[in-house]
């Protein structure tokens, strides 16, 4: 995995994107709370990580906006139930 870059909030988590190091059509989310990781998904295109029963964070780096959702940084937004 490439650096992971901190993208900002998401309830309570702080969120980090990363593009894998080898492939660099894999995306990586990782999710830190109260300054423990909590968990990381890498997926190829899209990902996306639950954050509780109702929310996930998702990003994908083709998103282009038009949709109503909870935009944390310009590809990467919290889908809510």
């Amino acid at each position: 995995m490439a650096t992971l870059r901190y993208v900002g909030k998401a309830d309570a988590y702080d969120v980090y994107l990363a593009r894998g190091s080898d492939d660099a059509d894999t995306l990586c989310l990782s999710l830190v709370l109260g300054g423990v990781w909590q968990g990381i998904e890498c997926e190829e295109d899209a990902v996306s990580i639950r954050i509780s029963d109702s929310a996930s964070v998702a990003a994908d780096l083709s998103h282009r906006g038009g949709e109503v959702r909870d935009m944390i940084s310009e590809n990467v937004w919290v889908s809510r139930k």
